[in-house]
C-alpha cells in the first residue's frame, strides 16, 4: 500500500485534529439550532435562542483552542522537519546540492497544514455531515435532499480539481522552462557578449518567454469554466430552492418560517463545501512539499559508528571501486588508485570519464556499489562522522558561502581565526582584501562575489579548517590565467594530502601523482612523466596546455608593451 505523507501527518496530530472536528460538529449543531429559533418566531423564541447562545459560546471556545493548537502544531511540524533535514542532508550519499532548498522551499507549505488547511478541510466534512444527521430527526426528506446536493457539489468539485490539476501541471512546466531559459541567459551573458551572439540569444529568450505567456493564457482560458463551475452550481441550487420554496409557501404546503429555515440551513450547509475549491490547490502544494521532504529523508545516508579513532596517516587508497548511477549506468569499473600522503594527486581525463564520481567516493559523500576506500589503514566506513568531517575537506565545483560576514563564513572550523593570517592566505589566491572588507556581508550563498572569487574563497575556507586531506573539484575552472597560477602555486605548496579533479594541464604538470580516467576505467596512474608515457591522451593534453600557456604569455607581453610609458 502506498504511503501517504499527508495522512501520516494528520494521524500524528491527533489532538488538534480531534479538537477541530469537535469544533466543526458544534458549528453544525449551531446551524441546526437555528431551525427552532426560526420556527418559533414571532411567538416565543427565547428558549431556542438561549440554547443557540450556549452552543455558540461553547463552539467559540473549542474552536479557539483548536486554532491555537493548530498554530502550535504548525511550529512543531516546522521544527521537526527542519531538524530532520539538518541531520539528514550532511549525511546524504549524493553530491546533489538541491536538498538544501527544502529547508526554505518545502517547509513553509508543510507547516501551514495544521494551522491553515486542516481546520477548513475538517469543517468541510464535519459540518455538512452534522447537519444531514440532525435533519434526519426533523425531516428525513430534507436530509436526503441536502445529501444529494452535497453529492452533486462534491462531484463537480472533483471534476474541476482533476482538470485544474492537469492544467496547473502544464502551467508549472511552462514556467519552469521560462525560468531555465532566463537562468541560462543570465549565466552565459559574458560568453555571449564575447562571441558576438548576444542579439540572437536575446531573440531566442524573447521567443521562449512569448511561448510561455501564450501557453499560460491558453491554460487559463481552458481552466476558467472549471473555476466557475462550483459557484454556478451553488447559485443554481439557491435559485431552485428559492423558487420551489416560494411556490410551496404560496400554495400553503409549508409555512414561511419553514421555508426561511431551509434557506438559512442550506446556506450554512453549502458554505464549507464551497471552501473546497479554494483550499484544493493549497492542499496539493502542501502534499507535494511533504512528498519532497519525505523522499529526501528516505534517501540513503552514511552509516557511521558513533565513535572512532583517527587514521594514523593521511594517505588515501581505493580498491576495486564500482559505482552506478541512479538509472543503473556504470560510472566506474573496478577502479583502484593510490594517493600518497602529503602529496598533490590530480585526477584528470576526458569529460564524462568519472572523475567527479571518484572524487566523491574518496571523500565519502557517496558510497560505491563495491570496493573499499581507506584513509591510512582505516576504511572510511569505519570512521565516525566527527572524525571524517575533521580529517578531510571537500571543495565541490559549486561551492557556496554561508550568509553572514565574510570573516565568519571563511573561519568555519578554523582553529586560529586570525585576520592577518586570513588576509595573507587570500592574497596567495590573488584576492587582495582589507580587514574592513572581512566584515562585509557575503550575500545569499555568496552571490556578492563573482564565480571565480567565490571559488577561491571556498578554497581558503577549506584550507583554514586545516584538514589532513583536501579534495577539490575543478578549483581553477572559473579563473583567469593569473588567478589560476596563484591557486596552482597555493595547492602545490600546501602541506597535506591534496586530491584535485582538473582539466588544467598546468595543474596536472605541477602534481606529484596523476590519475587518468576514461569512460569509467582507470587508464594510467603515476608521476606526470610516467603517465605521459602510458597515456597518449595525457601526453596530448599536456602538449596542448603548453601551447595555450605560450599563447597566454605572448598575449600578456603584447598588452604590457602596448601600455604607454610614463616618463
Amino acid at each position: 500500500m502506498k504511503h501517504d505523507p499527508l495522512k501520516a501527518l494528520v494521524y500524528s496530530l491527533k489532538g488538534p485534529v480531534l479538537l477541530m472536528a469537535a469544533g466543526a460538529v458544534l458549528e453544525g449543531i449551531c446551524g441546526l439550532l437555528l431551525i427552532p429559533v426560526i420556527l418559533t418566531l414571532p411567538s416565543d423564541p427565547l428558549p431556542a435562542l438561549r440554547n443557540l447562545g450556549i452552543a455558540s459560546v461553547i463552539t467559540l471556545i473549542v474552536q479557539y483552542i483548536a486554532l491555537q493548537q493548530g498554530f502550535l502544531a504548525g511550529t512543531t511540524v516546522m521544527r521537526r522537519l527542519t531538524l530532520a533535514l539538518i541531520r539528514h542532508i550532511p549525511r546524504r550519499l549524493s553530491p546533489d546540492n538541491s536538498a538544501g532548498e527544502l529547508l526554505t522551499g518545502a517547509l513553509i507549505p508543510a507547516a501551514a497544514i495544521p494551522a491553515h488547511l486542516l481546520s477548513p478541510l475538517i469543517s468541510t466534512v464535519m459540518i455538512p455531515l452534522t447537519i444531514v444527521t440532525g435533519l434526519l430527526f426533523y425531516s428525513p426528506v430534507t436530509a436526503l435532499l441536502f445529501a444529494a446536493t452535497a453529492g452533486i457539489l462534491i462531484a463537480a468539485l472533483r471534476l474541476s480539481a482533476q482538470r485544474l490539476k492537469r492544467d496547473e501541471t502544464g502551467l508549472l512546466r511552462a514556467r519552469a522552462g521560462a525560468a531555465q531559459a532566463l537562468g541560462d541567459f543570465a549565466f552565459h551573458q559574458a560568453l555571449l557578449r564575447k562571441s558576438g551572439q548576444m542579439s540572437g540569444a536575446v531573440q531566442q529568450l524573447q521567443q521562449t518567454l512569448s511561448a510561455q505567456h501564450e501557453s499560460q493564457i491558453r491554460l487559463l482560458r481552458r481552466s476558467l469554466p472549471y473555476h466557475l463551475l462550483s459557484g454556478l452550481l451553488i447559485q443554481l441550487i439557491f435559485i431552485v430552492i428559492l423558487i420551489a420554496g416560494a411556490w410551496q409557501v404560496s400554495h400553503g404546503t409549508i409555512t414561511l418560517n419553514g421555508w426561511l429555515a431551509v434557506m438559512v440551513l442550506i446556506a450554512r450547509f453549502i458554505e464549507p463545501l464551497n471552501q473546497l475549491s479554494h483550499i484544493d490547490q493549497a492542499l496539493r502544494q502542501a502534499k507535494a512539499a511533504l512528498n519532497a521532504a519525505e523522499q529526501e529523508l528516505r534517501g540513503k545516508t552514511r552509516c557511521s559508528p558513533a565513535h572512532s579513532g583517527k587514521p594514523q596517516s593521511a594517505g588515501v587508497s581505493a580498491e576495486s571501486l564500482t559505482a552506478l548511477s541512479d538509472d543503473g549506468k556504470t560510472l566506474l569499473h573496478a577502479v583502484s588508485v593510490t594517493c600518497p600522503e602529503n602529496r598533490l594527486t590530480v585526477i584528470t581525463g576526458p569529460s564524462g570519464a568519472g572523475k567527479t564520481t571518484l572524487l566523491h567516493l574518496l571523500a565519502r559523500t557517496a558510497d560505491p556499489q563495491s570496493g573499499t576506500v581507506r584513509y591510512g589503514d582505516l576504511p572510511v566506513t569505519s570512521l565516525s562522522e566527527t572524525v571524517l568531517a575533521s580529517f578531510r575537506q571537500l571543495v565541490p565545483q559549486s561551492s557556496r558561502l554561508l550568509r553572514g560576514s565574510l570573516r565568519w563564513s571563511l573561519l568555519q572550523g578554523a582553529a586560529t581565526p586570525d585576520d592577518a593570517e586570513l588576509l595573507a592566505q587570500l592574497r596567495k589566491t590573488g584576492l587582495h582584501l582589507t580587514a574592513a572588507q572581512l566584515d562585509d556581508d557575503t550575500g545569499e550563498q555568496g552571490d556578492h562575489f563573482s564565480g571565480g572569487e567565490k571559488q577561491r574563497l571556498c578554497l581558503v575556507r577549506a584550507l583554514f579548517a586545516a584538514p589532513a586531506i583536501l579534495l577539490a573539484d575543478e578549483p581553477t575552472a572559473s579563473l583567469d590565467a593569473v588567478s589560476r597560477d596563484n591557486v596552482i602555486r597555493l595547492l602545490a605548496e600546501w602541506p597535506g594530502t591534496r586530491i584535485v579533479v582538473t582539466h588544467s594541464p598546468a595543474l596536472a604538470r605541477a602534481a606529484d601523482r596523476v590519475i587518468v580516467l576514461d569512460n569509467g576505467y582507470l587508464c594510467a596512474q603515476g608521476t606526470p612523466e610516467e603517465v605521459a608515457q602510458q597515456s597518449d591522451w595525457f601526453a596530448g593534453f599536456c602538449a596542448a596546455g603548453q601551447k595555450t600557456a605560450e599563447i597566454d604569455r605572448q598575449s600578456t607581453e603584447i598588452v604590457r608593451q602596448s601600455k604607454p610609458q610614463i616618463i
